[in-house]
């Protein structure tokens, strides 16, 4: 009886020795979640471009807003990341959500274009001052459709215009997790 579970459990071992041998040769395929901003952080251009790409824009892995913290993108007043999309995603659908952390100053305009062929469309707009409106302390959620795109090269802007009286000052923009995604 002994002898037989300890021939149960050496093979057991020997095919757990065998499959992890022959799993170091295959080659997983990385699952594709979609175009995710901030991993493509890096290959963005930041404009102005008279100044560092780090004074325009930074990620931020704990963001906080109102009594919550997420991942996230913040581009300063008058900044603007562009990031060139995979023709693969330019059919999908870009998830973002915006906000401002401070309820300080005149509030903050996020835009959202996709320029194509010469051609810029202003897809989003949302204007949010936190100071004055109180609905503004969150996270403002958009869901921007790009299939009017599809096959085609493109390139997402995301902007932070300064608010209605062009003051910059407490204008740090945040995008929270902008991705697209292919349905």
């Amino acid at each position: 009886m002994i002898f037989r579970r300890i021939k149960i459990i050496m093979n057991f071992y020997l095919l757990i020795f065998i499959f992890t041998a022959f799993s170091c040769h295959i080659n997983p395929v990385e699952p594709d979640f979609g175009f995710d901003f901030i991993n493509h952080f890096d290959e963005a251009f930041a404009f102005p471009d008279s100044i560092p790409k780090s004074r325009v824009a930074f990620t931020h892995n704990d963001w906080p807003l109102w009594g919550d913290t997420s991942r996230a993108i913040i581009i300063n007043a008058w900044g603007r990341l562009v990031f060139n999309i995979p023709q693969k995603y330019s059919n999908g659908k870009l998830i973002l959500s915006t906000g401002l952390s401070r309820p300080f100053g005149d509030g903050a305009t996020a835009i959202v274009t996709v320029e194509y062929g010469g051609v810029i469309d202003t897809v989003y707009k949302c204007g949010q001052v936190p100071s004055v409106q109180l609905n503004d302390r969150k996270w403002k959620e958009a869901i921007i459709n790009l299939s009017r795109y599809k096959g085609k090269a493109i390139s997402i802007s995301l902007i932070s215009d300064p608010g209605p009286d062009k003051n910059g000052d407490y204008d740090d923009l945040a995008w929270r997790s902008p991705i697209i995604l292919n349905y």
